[in-house]
């Protein structure tokens, strides 16, 4: 996980980057795990959240079947 520091850092680099949204788009388009790191000011665990709240039903959520 990524300190408090290290976010405080690129924060303003992020925010000032001219490529940020092809920068998000790339950081959440991989699967969980496979990109490690700050990305488009997003840590791993931040991309994880997103994945889950898009889906219809939450990210590995279990649908009961009746």
């Amino acid at each position: 996980m990524e300190s408090a520091a290290a976010r405080a850092a690129i924060k303003p680099i992020c925010d000032a980057c001219p490529v940020f949204d092809n920068c998000f788009a790339y950081a959440v388009s991989f699967p969980e795990k496979a990109l490690q790191g700050i990305w488009a000011n997003t840590t791993e665990g931040d991309r994880r959240r997103m994945r889950y709240f898009a889906t219809r039903i939450g990210y590995r959520r279990n649908i009961p079947t009746t």
